[in-house]
């Protein structure tokens, strides 16, 4: 976990304990909350992105913070899907800032479709390294401006 990944579950464990009236110190209930979300016992010193994103609903559920949205992941990863790399690589793609009718039209050359943001997975994750890919060659090809005649003060 990440510095920030880790602020943010020692602050939504305390939101769980203070819900359920329960001791912070209470690490059998934080570990069970491990064996319920990720279905083994793990320790928090070696979750994943994908671990975090399957844990932070159900520790919101357990807080009774955000109980629609945290129910919705959880649904979701019981059918298989994982909201939370969808969300990574739709954040990737946008970061990239690229035209969004140029996404558009690369995902539609790919996948004859322009819906470019419910693409499954493997899928969505072709279209960010090809994305990527072109905006890497885009910014290679641009021109650089070098000094002509470097006797000229401007």
């Amino acid at each position: 976990m990440t510095r920030l990944q880790r602020n943010a579950y020692w602050k939504l464990w305390q939101a769980v304990c203070r819900a359920q009236g329960w001791s912070p110190q209470d690490d059998e209930r934080r570990h069970a909350i491990h064996r319920e979300a990720l279905g083994q016992e793990k320790s928090s010193n070696d979750f994943t992105n994908a671990d975090l994103d399957q844990i932070f609903p159900l520790m919101r559920r357990l807080s009774g913070s955000d109980l629609v949205d945290s129910q919705v992941q959880l649904d979701d990863y019981e059918r298989g899907g994982d909201p939370g790399e969808r969300r990574r690589l739709l954040w990737r793609i946008n970061k990239l800032a690229l035209d969004l009718a140029y996404v558009r039209s690369i995902c539609a050359a790919l996948y004859k479709t322009t819906n470019w943001e419910r693409l499954p997975i493997p899928q969505l994750t072709n279209l960010r390294n090809t994305l990527a890919n072109r905006a890497r060659q885009h910014r290679a090809a641009e021109p650089v401006h070098a000094d002509l005649d470097s006797n000229q003060p401007f």
